[in-house]
């Protein structure tokens, strides 16, 4: 079961599906105790503080290739749990790869063989994963807050996919809090982007929403999304089922 495929459609490493292959992964990993104390997933990014553990999954940014490869050598070829898991999540990673995604991470092979004798590993393959599939986890925080800070221009290039829209831009935020970064501009840089569509009843809807949050309503940014997404699904479904058109925002 822990090696099973994470999704029906293989993860071929592209941005857009980054978000939701990793929250499928934290699933297997929090059903079979990676992500425990004491789980393969909790590793201390610093050797001098080895008592300060941090979740590969979630701050991903704090941890070097070479820390994770000095990590994973202390036990790899052991006959421990840890091994075993190690090993597990190393075959899940690859059962959940079509074959694109494949040989985006193959290239780089030397880098997740390691030990000897040579072991695949991982955590290695995961760090790999995870460079090659969104912003490398190397992208400066200012990469990161430039593009929030042009989602406008994103969600043209989208033709006003808001889904996929939405998607880039969870990924942008994991990837400041993968940093242990913030970003307080984004509902202002959310609001900014939808209001940019080309639909103007979902404008409209968006405006409505703006307004309430203008005058005092709780609103987080993923609150937002939900419901922009929402709107989205039932527009596009509405319009298609009327038009028979295969673009929605472009009708």
């Amino acid at each position: 079961m822990a090696t099973q495929k994470l999704q029906d459609d293989l993860y071929d490493c592209k941005p857009e599906g980054f978000y939701q292959f990793i929250k499928n992964l934290k699933s297997r990993s929090n059903y079979f105790g990676w992500l425990s104390e004491g789980g393969i997933l909790q590793v201390a990014p610093n050797p001098k503080k080895p008592t300060e553990f941090r979740c590969l999954l979630e701050d991903y940014g704090v941890f070097s290739y070479d820390r994770l490869v000095e990590h994973e050598l202390t036990y790899i070829n052991s006959d421990t749990r840890a091994a075993q898991d190690n090993c597990m999540l190393f075959t899940c990673l690859m059962n959940s790869l079509s074959s694109s995604g494949k040989a985006k991470l193959n290239i780089h092979d030397k880098q997740y063989l390691i030990g000897e004798p040579p072991t695949e590993p991982g955590l290695c393959l995961l760090k790999i994963l995870i460079r090659e599939s969104h912003l490398d986890s190397n992208a400066t925080s200012s990469m990161i807050r430039t593009k929030l800070s042009n989602l406008d221009e994103y969600l043209t290039e989208t033709n006003n996919d808001i889904l996929k829209f939405n998607n880039h831009v969870r990924m942008l935020i994991d990837s400041l809090t993968a940093k242990g970064e913030t970003n307080q501009d984004l509902l202002t840089n959310l609001f900014r982007a939808y209001a940019a569509c080309s639909d103007s009843t979902f404008v409209k809807y968006v405006a409505d929403i703006q307004t309430k949050w203008e005058d005092g309503e709780d609103l987080t940014p993923e609150k937002r999304m939900d419901r922009v997404s929402n709107k989205y699904k039932i527009r596009k479904t509405r319009v298609l089922s009327l038009s028979g058109a295969e673009s929605y925002f472009s009708l």
